[in-house]
């Protein structure tokens, strides 16, 4: 009995730190423009397919912020908080994706 108390309140202890931990919305914006910044970064013109997608990619390279802040703008980004962690559905274009947030961090299956 007294050890299922010391499970039980280590649990609990365990959900609270879950819940204190969890992204917020402007989590998800700080972690959308480090991940899109960062991939604009590492994307060579030279290498593009297409000469339209090269342009794309140089136009991103010399303002990243504001190449962010330009597909942000058309980007559908839906938070849900779901008790212990929160859901976030990213949609542009064709192109979906859902990513979970607990712990302070963003995980995409």
């Amino acid at each position: 009995m007294r050890r299922a108390a010391y499970v039980l309140l280590a649990l609990g202890f365990l959900a609270l730190g879950l819940i204190a931990s969890k992204p917020g919305p402007e989590d998800v914006e700080a972690a959308l423009e480090e991940a899109v910044t960062s991939e604009i970064a590492r994307l060579r013109a030279g290498e593009a397919a297409s000469l339209g997608e090269g342009l794309l990619t140089l136009g991103c390279q010399i303002d990243a912020r504001e190449c962010y802040r330009l597909l942000r703008a058309v980007a559908d980004v839906r938070y849900t908080d779901i008790g212990l962690m929160a859901r976030v559905e990213i949609a542009l274009g064709r192109e979906r994706a859902t990513c979970y947030g607990a712990a302070g961090r963003f995980f995409c299956p």
